[in-house]
């Protein structure tokens, strides 16, 4: 024996009966899936070229009509009025420089970034009084109301 071939091979290999039907028959379904599973990848990569075609210049136009309304808001914002922070008993007294008989709205943040809010309380006059004692570092935010 060398390797994996006998020394002596019969004279006349015949596959048992249908088998080689059975490979060829086989090695075909398996091509019909290969070509059916391609079509239907290049028919979902052409239905989201087709969305993004559609979609982004719309997103875009959106966009566009929008930025000179936002940099109106942007502009027309006041800026936020510098707060002073008291401990009065249990609670903490915020106050700021503004109109006296205006409206604001004081918000309660857990991030010095302003991002994680809640609103705290509408208020007329320029202080405001937290009771809520809540644990951790709070900021405190406050808006003309508008």
């Amino acid at each position: 024996m060398n390797g994996w071939l006998p020394d002596e091979l019969p004279e006349k290999i015949q596959p048992r009966a249908g088998m080689a039907e059975r490979i060829v028959s086989g090695v075909k379904a398996r091509e019909i899936r290969r070509k059916r599973l391609v079509r239907e990848a290049w028919g979902g990569l052409a239905a989201v070229a087709l969305v993004a075609v559609l979609v982004v210049p719309a997103v875009l136009r959106l966009d566009s009509a929008r930025a000179p309304q936002m940099a109106a808001n942007r502009a027309a914002a006041a800026p936020a009025p510098p707060l002073v922070l008291s401990k009065v008993d249990h609670s903490v007294e915020v106050r700021w420089q503004g109109n006296k008989n205006g409206e604001y709205v004081v918000y309660r943040c857990t991030s010095p970034t302003f991002d994680q809010c809640s609103l705290a309380d509408k208020v007329k006059g320029t202080k405001w009084i937290d009771t809520s004692n809540q644990p951790g570092i709070i900021y405190y935010r406050v808006e003309p109301r508008g």
